[in-house]
C-alpha cells in the first residue's frame, strides 16, 4: 500500500531527556539563593561575550571572510522510505546480552525474554550532510543512550575537530527510522563512529522474528530456551539500529553475553570467551564478509553437534537437539556434496571458514540462508529411511539445496531493494534443482520442476497476484514479498530462457553476473546484460530483455489458442483469467496467500501482449522442437512447414518449456490423443503432464466444458510415468469430490481402475526390494495408492496381506515408510474388525510411534460407529491434542460417507465444537468437511444450521459460498461428465 503523501508525525526526544549526567538537585533555599547570584554574574558575562562576538563578526565579514552557517536538515515525508545514500555503514561491533530466564535471574521490572546491547558503527561520508538517519523498530527496540560522532582516523582522534555533537534525535515511525542532528556538517571521504546503546521492549504476543525466543522439551521432560534470530526481510532493525536496507553491505563482528550453561552461535568462528562472576558468558565472534544486515544471525542453545570438513576446507556443522542428531548425517552427507558442486559450477568458493546448520523447533521458515549460520526448521531437516519416505527425501535435499544456493545468489550478490528478490529467491529455486539433482541423481528432479515449480506458479498466477518484479514503497518489507510468484513463477522463467537458449548459455550467464556483482547489489537489468553478453558470445539473435519484460513486470501469463484451417496453423494469445469460483480447492489457497499481499503488490495495469517463445514439435521434428516467436495476437504457420498430413499432430510447447497454457481445438487435441494410445513415448512424460494439466484449468476458467479433462485421459492404459499420473490426480481430484455422493461416482472409480491397472503392474505392485532406487520406490509408491483407492482387488488384497504379516509379526520397519500410509488405509476401509481394531489402539495411544499415520489411515474407515466414535473422541479434551483433535475432522473427511458423519456430528455438537475451536478453526473444519456439498438440499441443510447457530455466522458463510458453486457446477458438468463415463466403463 503507497503512503500518502505528507509530513510523517515524528516524536521528538530532547537529549536532556536521554541522560541524567547534567542534572542536579538544589537541597536548599540557601543553595538556591547563592546559586541565583552565580546565575546573574555569568548572565553578564555572556552578555558581554556576545556583543564582542558580533562586533568581531561584522569586522569579519567586512574583511570578506565568509561566515559559517548552522546546518540544513532534510525534510522527512511519507514518501521517504529510503534511506538517503550520503553515508555507507563500513562495520557493526555489536554487543547483545540475552536473557533466556533458564538459570540467570531477571530484574523485576522485565520477567520475560528480552535483550540489550550496544552497538559501535563505522562509516563512511559520502556527500555532505550533518543528519544521521537509520532504522530502529519503534514496537520492538529502543535507543537509550547515543555518543557523539567521532572521526575515524586515529591521527585525528582526541582532537576537538574530530568531535561532532549529536544535539537532538527524531523517531519517525512510519518508516521504523530514526535521526540524528548533528552539530556540524560531515566531511565526504572520512570515516565516523559513533555508538548507540539499545534494550529490547516486553512483547505480549509471540513473534517470530528479530531475536526471539524458542523453546521445547527434551527426552528427560525438561523445558529448554533457546534464542533465535530471523532478520529477512527487514527485521535486523528489530535487534539493533542500523542501516536495514539490502543494498548497504558491512562487516559485521558480534559479542553475545550469554548464560554460561548454553552456547552461542553466530555467522563466524569463535575469537575468544570470557566468563563472568556472575553467571555469564561473553563470545566473541570474527568478523564477518561484507554482507547484507538481514544476513546477520544468533543462536543461544544447548544443542550438539555433528561435523565434517567440505573439499575445500570449510567446516560443515549440524546443530540440533539430541533426539534430532540421530537423522542428520543424510542432511551433513548432502550438504557436503552440494557445496562443493556449486563452488565448482559457478566458480567462486565459499568465503567462510565455516557453515552451521541449526534446526530450530519454531521457525517462521522452512530454512534461512543467512551466512555461516543456516536457520531450519528442524521438521524439514532431517531425513532418516527408517522415518522418512523418498518425497521427504526430496523435500529436504531440495531444502538444503536451495540454502547453499543462496550463498551466492542473495549473499555474494544481493538485490539492491526488495523489488527485485527474485534476484535471490527466483534464481535460488532454479539452482536448488541442479544441487538437488546431483544428490539425487536417480530421482529425475527435473521432471519434478514441473510439479514443484511450474505448474505451482501457474495455480497461483493470476491478475490478481504481483508480478515478479514488485513494487514496494515502503521501508518496512513485510514477509509476502517471500511468495509463489518471486520463487517458483521466477524459476520457471529461467527454466523457459534455459530451453529458448541453452542450459550452458544461461548458466555461462549465472557466472557472468556473479563475477560482476559479487560482494555488491544487483537489479534485474543486470541479469540481462550477463545474459545478453553470454547470448551474443554464442551468436544467437535475440534481445533478451525485451523479450522478457512483460513476463517479469506483469501478473499472470498467456494460453496460446491452436487451429487449423486448410492451409495454415493459427497459433492466438490470450490473457488467462481464472472465471471459476469453484476450480479447484489449491486456488482457494491461493486467494488465502494474497489476501494480505495483493493491497500492496499487485499490479493493476491492463494486461499487455507477450513475446512468447513458441516450443513446437511435430512429426516432421518429434524429437525436438522448433521455436517459433508469437509476438504479435496471433500468427500463422503453413500447415506444410509442420505437418505432412491433416491428422499429424501439432505440439506447441514441447517439454513444457514455456510458461504459459495451450487450447487446442477440438480437433488438434483429439489427434494428440489418438497418437499418444498407440505410441506414449512419443512426447515425454513432462509434455503429457503439461497437456493434462492445461486441459484441467482451461475448463476451470471456463475456456473448455469440464468434460474434456477426461477426454484428454483416454490414453492413460498405456501410461506409466509418474510424472503424468501427478498431474492426473490433480486433473480429476475436483471430479472426484463432485461425483463422489453420485452414482456416476461407482463408474468414475471404474474408469480409474481400468486405467491405473496397467501402471500399477508395470510398477510390480507392492513387489518392492531393499535395494530399489528411490525412483522406483517413488513410483510404485503412487502406483499402489492410486491402485488401492480405486478399489483395485489385487492392489487390496496384497495390502491387507502386509499388514496382516505386520500386526503378526510386530515389526513395523518390514513395512517400507513409502507403503505405510497406502497400506494402513486400505486395512482401514477394507480389513476385517481385528485389522481396524489394531489400527484403533495405535490412533489413540499415545506412546505409539506410528501414531499419525494410525490416525490418518482411521478416516479411511466406511464403518459409521468408527467414524463416529473417532469424532467423539476428537471432541473430548483428553485423548488428542488440540491440532489432533483439529485433524481428526480432515482425516473422515477423505470419503463422501465420512464427510456426511462429520457434519451430522458437527450440526449435533456445535457448542462444545465452538468452545473447543474457536470460530476460525471451526470455520475451516466446516469448510472441509462440506467442500463436496452440491446439492439443494444440502445448502438448505447448512443454511439452517447456520440460521440455528446466527450469533456465529462466519463458520458456516464459506461453506454456503462453496456449496453455492457447487450446484452450479453440477448444473452444468454433471450430465457430460455422466454421459462419458457411461460410454467408456
Amino acid at each position: 500500500m503507497t503512503n500518502s503523501t505528507g509530513p510523517v508525525v515524528a516524536v521528538v526526544v530532547p537529549l536532556d531527556e536521554q541522560t541524567n549526567d547534567d542534572k542536579f538537585d538544589l537541597t536548599s533555599h540557601k543553595t538556591a539563593r547563592r546559586n541565583v547570584k552565580l546565575i546573574v554574574v555569568f548572565a553578564v558575562i555572556v552578555t558581554i561575550t556576545v556583543i564582542f562576538a558580533v562586533v568581531l563578526g561584522l569586522t569579519i565579514r567586512d574583511k570578506g571572510e565568509d561566515e559559517k552557517h548552522p546546518p540544513v536538515y532534510p525534510i522527512i515525508t511519507n514518501d521517504s522510505y529510503r534511506l538517503p545514500t550520503d553515508v555507507t555503514p563500513i562495520n557493526y561491533n555489536i554487543t547483545l546480552q540475552v536473557f533466556l530466564g533458564v538459570s540467570v535471574a531477571f530484574t523485576e521490572d522485565q520477567p520475560t525474554f528480552h535483550f540489550n546491547g550496544s552497538v559501535e558503527i563505522t562509516f563512511r561520508c559520502e556527500t555532505s550532510t550533518a543528519f544521521l538517519l537509520l532504522h530502529q523498530h519503534m514496537g520492538k527496540l529502543q535507543v537509550a543512550q547515543v555518543s557523539d560522532v567521532r572521526l575515524a582516523d586515529a591521527a585525528a582522534a582526541g582532537t576537538e575537530s574530530s568531535v561532532v555533537r549529536v544535539v537532538d534525535r527524531q523517531l519517525f515511525p512510519v518508516h521504523d527510522m530514526i535521526g540524528f542532528y548533528l552539530d556540524d556538517y560531515l566531511v565526504p571521504g572520512h570515516e565516523y563512529t559513533f555508538t548507540l546503546e539499545f534494550w529490547s521492549t516486553p512483547q505480549t504476543t509471540p513473534s517470530l522474528s528479530g531475536l526471539y525466543p524458542s523453546s521445547y522439551v527434551d527426552s528427560n521432560g525438561t523445558e529448554r530456551y533457546i534464542a533465535v534470530t530471523q532478520m529477512a526481510a527487514t527485521l535486523a532493525r528489530e535487534v539493533f539500529p542500523c542501516w536495514d536496507e539490502s543494498h548497504f553491505r558491512a562487516t559485521f563482528q558480534l559479542t553475545v553475553v550469554h548464560d554460561e550453561n548454553t552456547i552461542a552461535l553466530s555467522n563466524t568462528e569463535i575469537a575468544l570467551q570470557r566468563r563472568h562472576s556472575s553467571g555469564w558468558l561473553s563470545t566473541t565472534f570474527m568478523p564477518t564478509v561484507k554482507m547484507s544486515t538481514y544476513l546477520v544471525a544468533v543462536v543461544v542453545c544447548n544443542f550438539n553437534y555433528i561435523e565434517e570438513v567440505s573439499l575445500h576446507g570449510s567446516v560443515v556443522r549440524i546443530f540440533a537437539r539430541d533426539e534430532w542428531l540421530e537423522a542428520a548425517d543424510y542432511s551433513l552427507q548432502a550438504a557436503l556434496r552440494i557445496l562443493p558442486y556449486f563452488e565448482h559450477k559457478y566458480q567462486h568458493m565459499y568465503p567462510m571458514r565455516k557453515l552451521d546448520m541449526v534446526a530450530v523447533p519454531e521457525f517462521y521458515y522452512g530454512g534461512m540462508e543467512n551466512w555461516g549460520l543456516i536457520i531450519y526448521k528442524e521438521s524439514k531437516l532431517f531425513y532418516s529411511s527408517e522415518q522418512h519416505t523418498v518425497k521427504e527425501k526430496r523435500s529436504t535435499t531440495q531444502l538444503i539445496s536451495h540454502e547453499l544456493a543462496h550463498q551466492w545468489f542473495g549473499n555474494l550478490v544481493t538485490m539492491d531493494w526488495w523489488n527485485d528478490v527474485w534476484l535471490s529467491e527466483g534464481i535460488t529455486s532454479y539452482v536448488e534443482y541442479q544441487g538437488a539433482n546431483e544428490q539425487l541423481p536417480d530421482l529425475a528432479m527435473w521432471d519434478y520442476f514441473i510439479i514443484g515449480d511450474l505448474q505451482t506458479a501457474m495455480i497461483f498466477d493470476s491478475p490478481s497476484t504481483n508480478s515478479v518484479i514488485l513494487n514496494i514503497t515502503q521501508s518496512t518489507v513485510s514477509s509476502n514479498v517471500y511468495n509463489r510468484m518471486v520463487y517458483e513463477k521466477g524459476s520457471a522463467l529461467l527454466r523457459m530462457i534455459s530451453y529458448l537458449v541453452g542450459e550452458d548459455v544461461l548458466e555461462g550467464a549465472l557466472r557472468d553476473y556473479l563475477d560482476r556483482h559479487a560482494w555488491s547489489a544487483a537489479v534485474t537489468d543486470d541479469l540481462w546484460t550477463a545474459l545478453q553478453k553470454s547470448i551474443d558470445e554464442q551468436g544467437i539473435s535475440l534481445d533478451i530483455k525485451a523479450v522478457m519484460k512483460v513476463w517479469t513486470e506483469q501478473a499472470g501469463y498467456p494460453y496460446i489458442t491452436v487451429e487449423r484451417t486448410d492451409d495454415f496453423f493459427i497459433l492466438t494469445q490470450e490473457y488467462f483469467m481464472d472465471k471459476a469460483t469453484f476450480v479447484q480447492p489449491l486456488e482457494q489457497r491461493a486467494a488465502e496467500m494474497l489476501s494480505d499481499s495483493a493491497a500492496v503488490y499487485v499490479n493493476t495495469e491492463p494486461a499487455r501482449l507477450y513475446t512468447v517463445p513458441l516450443f513446437i514439435a511435430s512429426p516432421k521434428n518429434p524429437n525436438n522442437y522448433t521455436i517459433y516467436w508469437l509476438t504479435d495476437k496471433s500468427l500463422q504457420v503453413p500447415v506444410t512447414e509442420l505437418a505432412g498430413g491433416a491428422d499429424d499432430w501439432l505440439i506447441v510447447n514441447a517439454h513444457a518449456a514455456g510458461y504459459y497454457r495451450v487450447h487446442y481445438a477440438d480437433a488438434e487435441l483429439q489427434k494428440i490423443v489418438d497418437h499418444l494410445k498407440t505410441d506414449v513415448t512419443v512426447f515425454d512424460a513432462k509434455t503429457r503432464a503439461q497437456l493434462i494439466c492445461d486441459v484441467s484449468f482451461l475448463a476451470g476458467a471456463g475456456v473448455v466444458e469440464q468434460v474434456r479433462i477426461l477426454k484428454v485421459t483416454e490414453f492413460l492404459h498405456v501410461e506409466t510415468a509418474y510424472l503424468t499420473w501427478h498431474m492426473v490426480q490433480e486433473a480429476l481430484a475436483y471430479i472426484d469430490l463432485m461425483l463422489s455422493s453420485r452414482s456416476a461416482h461407482a463408474q468414475f472409480t471404474e474408469y480409474i481402475r481400468e486405467k491405473v491397472r496397467h501402471f500399477y503392474t508395470s510398477a510390480a505392485g507392492f513387489h518392492y526390494q531393499p535395494d530399489d532406487s528411490d525412483f522406483t520406490t517413488l513410483t510404485r509408491s503412487y502406483a499402489t495408492a492410486i491402485a488401492c483407492d480405486s478399489n483395485m482387488s489385487e492392489c487390496v488384497d496384497s495390502a491387507l496381506d502386509i499388514f496382516t504379516n505386520w500386526t503378526r509379526e510386530g515389526a513395523v520397519g518390514r513395512i517400507p515408510m513409502d507403503y505405510r500410509e497406502t497400506v494402513y488405509c486400505t486395512a482401514a476401509g477394507h480389513g476385517d474388525e481385528h485389522q481396524v481394531a489394531y489400527i484403533w489402539h495405535h490412533a489413540t495411544s499415545a506412546d505409539s510411534v506410528e501414531k499419525q499415520r494410525m490416525m490418518k489411515a482411521l478416516g479411511c474407515s466406511r464403518n459409521a460407529t468408527i467414524i463416529n466414535r473417532y469424532l467423539e473422541l476428537a471432541a473430548e479434551n483428553d485423548t488428542f491434542s488440540y491440532a489432533d483433535a483439529y485433524n481428526v475432522f480432515a482425516y473422515v473427511s477423505k470419503y463422501d460417507s465420512g464427510r456426511r458423519l462429520a457434519w451430522q456430528f458437527i450440526a449435533e455438537h456445535f457448542e462444545p465444537l465452538f468452545l473447543k475451536f474457536g470460530t476460525s478453526n471451526l470455520a475451516n473444519i466446516v469448510s472441509h468437511v462440506t467442500r463436496g456439498f452440491n446439492t439443494v438440499e444440502d445448502l438448505d441443510e447448512v443454511r439452517n444450521v447456520s440460521a440455528r447457530f446466527a450469533e456465529q455466522p462466519m463458520v458456516f458463510d464459506s461453506s454456503i459460498h462453496t456449496t453455492t458453486a457447487n450446484i452450479a457446477y453440477m448444473t452444468q458438468n454433471e450430465e457430460p461428465l455422466t454421459n462419458f463415463l457411461n460410454s467408456n466403463t
